[in-house]
């Protein structure tokens, strides 16, 4: 055997899978695209470009672009603040940690057709123990003296002003372990000696959180960041089991209209036209994270 082809020959089945499973279902939707195909129909008619056309004024696709992007933005904020804390709490435990994190995880662990149905329940307006304790608190009713929802017991699934914030609350409860486990890995992978030193230089625990903590867990962050977006801007089943994109399209997401168009409408070339038309988008945050990571 050549030694210089032996490292290509090692890699080939890795293409050869990447070619079945990634790229051709990839090229065959482009396909698709480029065509007025109804599902079940054995006439599709060629239309070039005009599926993509469609959707600059379809004001569905748009609104569910928006959530899209407003639905990641909220998570991912909320899951790397309060993983970054669980992580740092549970790095300065001295004793229990392994049971905490353990019981840390079960949010992400838990099947999302359970966490779905759990929340939907827990939001119910009349049974549901959210209201029951915001009602018995008095934070209830406060929210609503001042404005923040419209009515008492608020309709966290129904009302369209507090359906994707809700979405969005279940998402981060399920996520944040995720983002803890990971940075709890990053931080202990940081040297104590450069803590100790710090302290002896008279650093503050800002300081050394801000100098050392935050730059050593860089590469992980991205990498978590990275992953977490893709995974949420692509979102479907907890959106969909929770409010199946209602009321209306207030927590559609793009993906959602994609379905709606292919499966719902039966139009296979518009749906996938929705899906592609995302691709770049993705691509450039892939892009845009990579390059940090490597500038770090």
């Amino acid at each position: 055997m050549d030694v210089k082809a032996s490292p290509y020959l090692y890699i080939a089945p890795f293409f050869v899978v990447f070619a079945v499973v990634g790229l051709f279902p990839l090229l065959y939707t482009g396909y698709v695209s480029m065509f007025r195909w109804e599902l079940g129909s054995d006439n599709p008619k060629f239309i070039g470009l005009d599926n993509y056309a469609a959707l600059i004024d379809d004001t569905v696709f748009h609104k569910g672009v928006l959530n899209s992007f407003v639905f990641t933005a909220y998570a991912e904020i909320f899951k790397v603040t309060l993983g970054l804390i669980a992580a740092m709490m549970l790095h300065h435990m001295r004793r229990g940690k392994a049971v905490l994190a353990g019981i840390l995880l079960l949010p992400w662990v838990v099947p999302t057709v359970v966490t779905a149905f759990t929340w939907r329940s827990l939001f119910d307006p009349i049974f549901g123990s959210v209201n029951v304790l915001l009602t018995e608190s008095g934070i209830g009713p406060f929210l609503a003296d001042i404005g923040l929802v419209d009515k008492w017991p608020a309709e966290w699934l129904s009302d369209p002003a507090l359906a994707l914030p809700s979405v969005i609350l279940v998402n981060v409860w399920k996520g944040v372990p995720f983002f803890a486990v990971t940075f709890l890995a990053g931080l202990k992978a940081i040297d104590s000696n450069l803590h100790e030193a710090a302290m002896v230089d008279g650093a503050s625990p800002w300081q050394r959180f801000v100098h050392i903590t935050l730059p050593g867990l860089r590469p992980i962050m991205i990498v978590t960041v990275l992953l977490s977006s893709i995974w949420t801007f692509n979102n479907f089943d907890l959106i969909w089991l929770m409010t199946q994109g209602g009321p209306g399209d207030a927590t559609a997401p793009y993906v959602m209209v994609a379905y709606s168009k292919a499966i719902q409408q039966l139009q296979l070339g518009a749906g996938a036209a929705v899906t592609l038309v995302m691709l770049p988008v993705i691509g450039v945050l892939v892009a845009i994270l990579v390059r940090m990571m490597r500038r770090g």
